[in-house]
């Protein structure tokens, strides 16, 4: 296919670099934001909320031997956020991990 593609644009030794992600939104992991000097909501309990828009958790929710992250993509108002995971399964490119 990739050679098709070189051919039909005239390019020669046409290699591009290929980046496949795996994305799974049906997850059951659900992360929390505790502000720094967050009240309690009872003796032993702080109150959490759901975390800001465009929160990556990196290296605490990661699966070893496997460049992966999580990201809560969405402002949730209601309920609780399930954000997405991103796993990165072929990388031939120069995008460091």
């Amino acid at each position: 296919m990739i050679k098709k593609i070189g051919q039909k644009t005239n390019k020669e030794n046409y290699n591009p670099e290929i980046v496949y992600s795996v994305v799974n939104t049906k997850i059951s992991t659900r992360i929390f934001d505790i502000p720094d000097g967050a009240s309690h909501s009872n003796k032993f309990q702080p109150r959490v909320y759901n975390p800001q828009s465009g929160t990556c958790v990196l290296d605490e929710l990661s699966i070893d031997q496997m460049y992966d992250y999580h990201l809560a993509a969405q402002k949730v108002t209601e309920g609780t956020c399930t954000p997405t995971h991103y796993i990165l399964a072929y990388n031939s490119s120069e995008i460091p991990q």
